[in-house]
């Protein structure tokens, strides 16, 4: 909403109202990513920390709380530290979402991309939420049948992964060519049209875009500028680099000069965000065409998140402090994504409108962060699966927005271990007692955080230390930017 107020200065000078349109010039600043984004962080936080209390306290008034010893502690053995999470509110999940949904609203300039976030989000919070409510009124950990959860997940997933794959949503790499194989696009194609004598263009506000000269079919001095008039590249005797920009202000081509000679060029190459394959370290689509097989790692990458994120909410402030810092990657890798020279200088596809999705990172960050206020130990509510498959659910789907589902892999690596501990514990017991008769186990107790429980970390040391590792895959993620 915000956004738009940034539009109001040049309607009020296009209708003849030149005072007031200077007067509101200032609202022009909500135009900034950067600016709008800090605005959401501050923004979830504050209304976290305003409306945690009296959240909580609505909560146990409607006794939406465990009544039940947990789990682990019940089943697994794992010894008390005195503190019991009997009679603490769940359902936290609905503060952070009404947060993060309430501040994109505010913040974000609504398109495709958020709208499609926001319902997923939408989507998974009400399947968490009947998941919870089943546990409160049977008072006990089983909540509705994992199949059933699962069956929504993959329909949710299916319909976001046909509906990137089907319609014209892409991402760009600004990839490098050989012009002997690949000539560019004619009106880029200077030697094969001029042979001798200047060659000159302007943008539409008579700014030069490019002066060229050229002597026996070769490029020997040149400029290259940008729409505001600086010099984006430059030839000289035949020599270096020209940059050709867009009225917009979009590089679209990059030439490489050698005697003359156009010996490489860059352009901006659409990949659709599915059916092609990206790795982190990778410059390029390692596959391209493989609907089929895209379509099933994009839905991997949403319901596996939403579940591991579920699996990782069993220590107080462990699940939401994890989505604090992977959240943060995002938050980068969502802003160079929308940014063409930061993802061309990069080698990262460039997503039109991922900026927006920086915006809702920083949401989600600064209600994670509010949230944490109220779940670091002893929790005082806890975020349920209303909270954990909505927050898990949005780092997937993000990462497929931008083209980046393997980057969640390594940034969220905590997610993926507390998941990989359970399908390893439930796969090796179900193997060894069919083939023994007796299940055995990998772990002392999965998820992997009671594992270290049962070797008697406190809950405190097991969450600290579980921060540390996601901090170390958050800046092995960050450096794919750079190893490609």
């Amino acid at each position: 909403m915000f956004y738009y107020l940034s539009q109001l200065p040049e309607q009020l000078a296009a209708q003849g109202h030149g005072d007031w349109a200077d007067w509101l010039s200032g609202l022009r600043v909500f135009q900034y990513i950067t600016f709008r984004m800090a605005g959401a962080a501050v923004t979830a936080l504050l209304l976290s920390l305003w409306l945690g209390p009296p959240v909580i306290r609505w909560l146990r008034s409607m006794r939406v709380r465990q009544e039940y010893e947990d789990r682990a502690r019940e089943v697994g053995g794992i010894r008390s530290d005195g503190i019991t999470k009997v009679g603490v509110p769940t359902m936290g999940g609905l503060l952070i979402v009404g947060v993060l949904d309430l501040t994109a609203l505010l913040w974000a300039q609504w398109n495709p991309l958020v709208t499609l976030t926001l319902l997923a989000v939408l989507v998974l919070c009400l399947l968490g939420f009947y998941d919870d409510y089943s546990k409160i009124s049977a008072q006990q950990g089983s909540g509705i049948a994992g199949k059933v959860k699962l069956v929504v997940q993959f329909a949710l997933a299916l319909f976001i992964g046909v509906y990137l794959w089907k319609l014209p949503v892409t991402s760009e790499v600004f990839k490098a060519c050989d012009p002997q194989e690949d000539p560019p696009a004619r009106k880029y194609d200077f030697s094969s049209r001029f042979t001798d004598g200047q060659v000159r263009a302007s943008f539409e506000n008579e700014v030069p875009r490019y002066q060229l000269n050229f002597e026996g079919g070769r490029l020997m001095d040149g400029k290259s500028f940008k729409p505001d008039g600086t010099e984006s590249g430059r030839v000289e005797n035949g020599e270096g680099r020209l940059a050709l920009y867009s009225p917009g202000g979009k590089r679209e081509i990059e030439q490489i000069y050698r005697l003359g000679v156009l010996v490489q060029y860059k352009e901006w190459v659409s990949y659709n965000l599915v059916s092609a394959i990206m790795l982190p370290f990778n410059k390029h689509p390692i596959l391209t065409g493989v609907g089929l097989l895209g379509l099933l790692l994009a839905m991997l990458a949403i319901v596996g998140s939403s579940n591991a994120v579920n699996l990782t909410d069993g220590l107080d402030g462990l699940a939401i402090g994890s989505t604090v810092i992977v959240s943060m990657v995002f938050l980068v890798f969502t802003y160079i994504a929308s940014h063409t020279e930061l993802s061309a200088y990069l080698n990262v596809p460039h997503v039109a409108g991922a900026g927006e999705l920086t915006v809702v990172c920083a949401a989600l960050i600064g209600a994670s962060l509010g949230f944490l206020w109220f779940n670091c130990h002893p929790a005082q509510m806890f975020m349920g699966d209303t909270g954990s498959l909505a927050i898990g659910g949005l780092l997937g789907i993000v990462a497929v927005l931008i083209h980046q589902p393997f980057v969640l892999v390594i940034s969220g690596g905590v997610f993926v271990l507390e998941a990989l501990s359970v399908m390893l514990q439930t796969g090796w017991f179900k193997y060894t007692r069919l083939r023994t008769g007796e299940g055995r186990r990998i772990f002392l107790m999965a998820p992997l955080h009671h594992h270290f429980q049962k070797k008697s970390w406190h809950e405190n040391q097991v969450v600290i230390r579980f921060y540390i590792l996601g901090v170390l895959f958050a800046v092995l993620a960050l450096a794919t930017l750079k190893l490609r």
